[in-house]
């Protein structure tokens, strides 16, 4: 009996050691990625990489200078959450902002201004099927 519970105390110390040195490396390194963005920049303050983020697109409209358009939100998802890129009659929507709120994930209109009226547009977003 004794015998059994040293072994089995043996084995759990080994499994326990590995799971917290895998666990270490992934910090370790997570460390050094951000000691180096540190590094290069002069006010020693750690640089916030800015979200693009290319959008999904479930539904398009156009009217005018409105472009509605259907995309997954988390509850607060809005038009500043997103840049328009224009590359002449085509649009890009990027994500500049992440969607935080716990609210189940569900499919929402939001309606965009454009700079102009085009007799077409052109989204180059992916498009859900």
């Amino acid at each position: 009996m004794k015998k059994n519970i040293f072994a089995l105390f043996f084995l759990s110390t080994a499994l326990l050691s590995c799971s917290l040195t895998g666990n270490a490396g992934t910090k370790n390194s997570a460390n050094e990625q951000q000691a180096v963005i540190q590094d290069q920049n002069t006010d020693n303050e750690p640089q916030k990489k800015a979200l693009t983020k290319q959008e999904t697109i479930y539904g398009i409209n156009y009217q005018g200078n409105t472009l509605s358009i259907q995309l997954m939100s988390n509850g607060c998802t809005t038009e500043k959450y997103f840049k328009q890129v224009w590359y002449n009659n085509q649009l890009k929507l990027e994500r500049i902002k992440e969607d935080f709120c716990r609210r189940r994930p569900h499919k929402k209109w939001l309606d965009f201004d454009l700079p102009q009226a085009f007799s077409s547009v052109t989204v180059i977003n992916k498009l859900a099927s």
